[in-house]
């Protein structure tokens, strides 16, 4: 009798395993364990598991989500002329750097979440991968306003805020620089 039961469980398993395996999941022997050693029957499921119905639906979540990131990057682009979002702007500007981070590893042949279809949707709004070389012009930027600030022989800087923490970070990379330690600048 005890070989019997020991054939029909056996029989039950092997059915179980081929009816995941037909909807795409697979075996449970390859995903339960035993709980304990005198109890190998008994076996829980692995909650790191995923079945592919799961990952499907948690990639067509992310797909919705981009498609939503990148209509309103559609609407920043048409309201201001450019995509480059700044990074304090809500959502969209941590998005836009997540979109260069990833661009990086798809570029670099790595795994990213950036397909060719993405990167072509990105780049017909004229989304700039790197943007990294136009801190010189806003350097010179900063610079002509400190200079045009000057034009009395006083300084304007208190007046505008971030030219006074453009100097700021100027005086203390100046110093820095002259202790030999490590700066933004090159």
């Amino acid at each position: 009798q005890a070989q019997a039961q020991a054939q029909a469980q056996a029989q039950a398993q092997a059915h179980h395993a081929h009816a995941a395996a037909a909807a795409g999941e697979p075996s449970a022997s390859a995903d339960a364990r035993p709980t304990n050693d005198a109890d190998a029957a008994t076996t829980h499921t692995n909650p790191h598991h995923t079945t592919a119905a799961a990952h499907a639906s948690a990639e067509a979540s992310r797909d919705t989500k981009w498609s939503e990131m990148i209509d309103h990057l559609t609407t920043y682009a048409t309201t201001h002329g450019h995509c480059d979002v700044p990074g304090r702007q809500p959502r969209l500007g941590p998005w836009v750097q997540i979109q260069r981070a990833q661009y990086r590893l798809y570029r670099d042949g790595k795994p990213s979440a950036l397909t060719a279809d993405k990167v072509a949707k990105l780049e017909e709004l004229g989304f700039r991968w790197q943007i990294a070389r136009d801190r010189d012009s806003v350097w010179t930027e900063m610079l002509e306003r400190w200079l045009a600030s000057k034009g009395d022989g006083r300084s304007k800087v208190g007046q505008d805020p971030k030219l006074a923490s453009w100097c700021k970070r100027q005086r203390k990379t100046y110093r820095l620089l002259g202790e030999g330690k490590p700066t933004p600048m090159k």
